[in-house]
């Protein structure tokens, strides 16, 4: 199976595109060309592999940017069902059958453990005053996440330990959410219980409130775009 967008709206409707790493949407340059929409630039999106291998369209730097949920985001994340609209035509992704030669991935000679893999993730985060020798410890209780808004709605997480990443790029925990940052939070474990702390506390907000840093307790709702997290601790 692979993705492809599907015209839902516009002057092409029924137009299926399969996508591919790499490929160009726009109004004269690219692999998925829409001429007659001219709110759309010659070269408006890129199609590009996050760091877990998943697809996003990346705006190019168009004057209309991408549009999801009636907001304008700079990337969307390309899952099965996701629909948007770049200039004044509407796209939904889809799955389709593809005869394509499976790549087989190459594996470390030697396997890594969660703290190499956190301290590595942890080089890439545009994240200030992060400490560059985190300690990792348990969360005491465990800590319960429970998505009920959302793409990834009725999905759960249990953290046994910490810091854990999450993001539209995470390595660790990733949001699927069109609007999260590449790294969206944190979550820590601390003598005072699990502490939420971002860089972008207008896009990140627990219990509508703006905080770069956060102490959680049970029943806290964690906001990031169209997701919304429950917090529940687990005795």
């Amino acid at each position: 199976m692979g993705l492809a967008f599907e015209i839902i709206e516009g002057s092409q409707v029924g137009r299926v595109f399969p996508v591919r790493d790499g490929h160009v949407l726009g109004r004269t340059t690219g692999e998925i060309r829409i001429k007659d929409d001219a709110r759309i630039s010659s070269a408006h999106a890129r199609v590009q592999k996050d760091a877990r291998g998943g697809l996003l369209l990346v705006d190019e730097g168009s004057s209309n940017g991408l549009q999801i949920n009636g907001a304008t985001v700079r990337r969307i994340k390309i899952l099965p069902g996701v629909q948007f609209y770049v200039g004044k035509t509407k796209f939904k992704v889809i799955e389709i059958e593809l005869d394509l030669p499976v790549e087989t991935p190459e594996l470390d000679s030697e396997s890594k453990s969660w703290q190499d893999v956190f301290s590595q993730t942890l080089a890439t985060l545009e994240l200030k005053n992060t400490d560059p020798n985190p300690v990792f410890g348990p969360f005491s209780p465990l800590l319960q996440l429970l998505f009920v808004e959302g793409l990834q709605a009725d999905q759960e997480v249990i953290l046994g330990f910490g810091p854990r990443h999450f993001g539209s790029d995470s390595l660790d925990i990733e949001l699927h959410d069109p609007l999260s940052p590449p790294i969206a939070f944190i979550l820590e474990p601390t003598p005072a219980g699990p502490q939420l702390r971002t860089q972008f506390p207008k896009l990140v907000r627990v219990n509508g409130q703006s905080n770069q840093e956060q102490q959680l307790q049970p029943g806290d709702k964690i906001q990031v775009g169209h997701t919304l997290i429950e917090v529940r601790f687990l005795t």
